[in-house]
């Protein structure tokens, strides 16, 4: 049986590149033909088939379960597997680039190609040319990666039909590759910039000075304006269409446009950032700063410091976005009403709160039970605070985010409480503290929750039969991370297989060939 060290070892270095293994490659000839060790290698880091015996890496079973943790594995299987459908299939479907170490006929095959680019479309480098001239597969490789599209030859590039398919899946990048001729044929770009209006950016000059084209493309993707003829960005129509699409386009407009109000009304209204490209004089109007901030409160982000000092223009502005907090002035971050006006939208407004509210109990309390992740942020003593944590513990049930590492260890350390957390989130039992690493109850009851957690047990536990024997009820497949002798106890191996038939893979060599306990189970 493959020790529990080896696997561990084989764990260890699987994120190394492959010149840097060493661990399968430094054992015996004897152990690197052997089909039991191998398989558990490959299935950990399918490139350590490149050391196994030309035998072994002539074996399907062994191949597959390389390439399919490893498509690149591929390139140590023997000639015959590499021109094996179903083996290559699987590699593609890991790694599309993988494609490069299968058989010429399967890089000329349709299906393997297609899977493969569907992965990495840039692996169309690596298909067979004859495949180049395929629609299907040229698609298939820009939908992915339209810097593939340099591969293809000429004559699908001058191709209408097919280029407007590919600006359909490359928002427009792929006319980098398209032929000149399309780029300066009217039709053919207005119906580009139909598409994709940042396909502006590659037609002729002549085009872009082109008012229909122009404007289908800025009503489509206002940030276009800055492809446009400098005659057309002066063209107030265009300029609105542009900034109601998107208003920082504002940016692009003609002097004279920037100064017109209702350009720089609808651009700040569309987008906060418009307003970093809005003339002096409007910076400074009171009056249209507070209508703006109304209609747009990300605008706070970038008014002048004179106004962002302003509380009322302030409070107004945070209580509809937290976020903007970040931005206003230190003594706002110590104004506990507009900390929790903030946090009431933005829970994670408690990262730019100043340390005094950071260390008050109702602020944090506040923010945790909205997003429990903010306790990251709070002082370290409310971290150590059960209600708080509980609260924040409460809520990480219904997102992602809550780290161990913000709840303070004071806390862990109480079994009946960690007991509390786990029934939570049965995962922090990868964070147990040291005095209760060894604790059964512990144990027991997180494998219970989910067997799946017995892998991150101590190996005491790992080696107890009472919580194994939990962790195999919950979940049969868990008896992989049992210690050798548990591995070979007929009672947990039964309860396991109970569970789940192919448990019995993870069993030892003697039990899965004892035939009165397959007979048992039969």
């Amino acid at each position: 049986m493959i020790s529990e060290q080896l696997i561990a070892e084989l764990e260890n270095e699987k994120n190394r590149c492959p010149k840097d293994l060493c661990v399968f490659n430094n054992l015996p000839d004897k152990i690197k033909s052997d089909m039991y060790y191998v398989a558990a290698a490959v299935a950990i880091n399918g490139i350590n088939l490149a050391f196994a015996s030309f035998e072994l890496r002539n074996k399907k079973e062994i191949v597959l379960a390389a390439v399919k943790n490893n498509g690149n594995a591929l390139r140590y299987a023997s000639e015959d597997l590499r021109a094996d459908k179903e083996v290559v299939l699987a590699a593609v479907a890991n790694d599309g680039f993988s494609i490069e170490h299968a058989s010429d006929d399967l890089r000329s095959d349709k299906e393997v190609a297609s899977l493969a680019l569907t992965k990495e479309g840039y692996a169309l480098k690596f298909v067979s040319e004859n495949l180049h001239k395929d629609k299907d597969v040229a698609l298939a490789a820009a939908s992915n990666d339209p810097y593939s599209l340099s591969f293809l030859t000429s004559d699908l590039m001058e191709d209408e039909s097919f280029v407007l398919d590919t600006v359909k899946v490359s928002h427009g990048f792929s006319l980098v590759f398209a032929s000149s001729c399309l780029l300066d044929d009217r039709n053919f770009v207005l119906s580009a910039v139909t598409i994709s209006g940042y396909s502006l950016a590659f037609v002729s000059s002549k085009l872009k000075a082109d008012r229909e084209i122009v404007l289908t493309a800025v009503k489509n993707s206002g940030s276009a304006l800055k492809y446009a003829s400098d005659e057309l960005k002066q063209d107030r129509d265009i300029v609105l269409a542009s900034v109601s699409n998107y208003g920082a386009a504002i940016e692009y407009a003609s002097n004279s446009l920037k100064e017109d109000l209702e350009i720089i009304k609808t651009a700040v209204i569309n987008s906060g950032m418009a307003f970093k490209y809005v003339p002096p004089a409007f910076k400074t109007n009171k009056l249209l700063i507070s209508e703006w901030l109304q209609l747009n409160p990300c605008i706070y982000e970038f008014i002048t410091p004179e106004f962002k000092t302003d509380r009322e223009l302030a409070f107004n502005a945070i209580k509809e976005n937290g976020t903007l907090l970040e931005y206003a002035p230190s003594n706002f971050k110590s104004d506990k009403e507009m900390v929790l006006a903030a946090i009431e939208t933005f829970a994670g407004a408690l990262e730019f709160a100043s340390d005094e509210l950071r260390a008050n109990k109702d602020v944090v309390l506040a923010a945790v039970k909205t997003r429990g992740y903010v306790l990251e942020f709070a002082a370290d003593y409310l971290k150590s605070d059960k209600e708080i944590v509980e609260a924040a513990m409460d809520h990480k049930i219904k997102e992602n985010g809550l780290s161990h590492h913000y709840i303070d260890r004071k806390v862990k350390i109480d079994k009946n409480f960690f007991i509390k957390i786990l029934s939570l989130d049965p995962s922090y039992i990868s964070a147990t503290p040291s005095n209760l690493s060894k604790d059964i109850d512990v144990a027991k009851f997180a494998v219970g929750k989910n067997g799946n957690l017995l892998q991150f047990l101590t190996k005491e536990m790992r080696s107890n039969k009472n919580v194994v024997m939990e962790a195999v009820k919950q979940c049969g497949s868990t008896l992989r991370f049992a210690s050798e002798a548990l591995r070979s106890d007929k009672e947990v191996v039964r309860t396991a297989i109970n569970n789940d038939k192919n448990a019995i893979v993870y069993a030892s060599i003697e039990l899965q060939k004892d035939s009165s306990l397959m007979d048992e189970l039969s």
